[in-house]
């Protein structure tokens, strides 16, 4: 975390309600492999906004986690996440995520500002379980991304999970960790999978 920063966790009815929905939108709006930049300008407020209007998107919250889901042309698209941000940069520094690939199949994604150093992969700890390296899959001017599998042994991790720790280095060699509350998310992974489209849950997923 930035000394001096306060640190803002992003929910359905919270305060930060521009940061959500700049999180919100950029999520549900973009599928995995994307590069548009995740903010909350004054000139994408409007856009950003209306992608999450209540006539568009239905919006749950999960303890820390938020599900939101939308229509368009006919096929529904959901997004699980947590995200966190700096109210006072008005940026959003993290965020963790389900989603899913054009294949259809379900990941897990991490989205950070750009800076990362990409060969050192971002480490996620959940819970007591082992750590692992979730490897960069892009690094463009404003964020970079890495996805994994969701696999069986994953989603069981994140749901018996009160904390989850997300840390990569940046360029300059200095880490990065949030440490993320993470309980509600067997609840919030039933929904998404109720949720979504898919009429069975794919073992393995291979993102484009």
């Amino acid at each position: 975390m930035r000394r001096g920063s306060k640190i803002a966790l992003l929910t359905v009815g919270g305060s930060v309600l521009v940061l959500f929905a700049a999180a919100a939108a950029f999520l549900i709006g973009h599928g995995v492999g994307t590069s548009e930049r995740l903010t909350a300008n004054r000139t994408s407020r409007a856009r950003e906004q209306s992608a999450v209007a209540p006539a568009n998107v239905t919006r749950s919250a999960f303890e820390a986690w938020s599900l939101v889901c939308r229509n368009p042309e006919g096929e529904r698209r959901c997004v699980l996440f947590i995200a966190v941000a700096d109210p006072q940069r008005k940026q959003v520094l993290l965020t963790f995520s389900i989603a899913r690939t054009p294949q259809n199949m379900p990941v897990l994604v991490v989205d950070t500002p750009a800076g990362v150093l990409v060969d050192q992969g971002m480490t996620v700890t959940v819970g007591a379980a082992e750590s692992f390296k979730i490897p960069v899959q892009s690094c463009g001017p404003q964020r970079c991304r890495a996805v994994t599998d969701l696999t069986p042994s994953l989603q069981a991790a994140l749901e018996a999970a009160a904390v989850t720790s997300v840390t990569y280095t940046k360029v300059d060699n200095q880490q990065s960790t949030f440490n993320l509350p993470t309980r509600g998310f067997k609840d919030g992974i039933t929904a998404w999978f109720g949720g979504s489209d898919a009429a069975s849950r794919p073992v393995s997923a291979a993102v484009n």
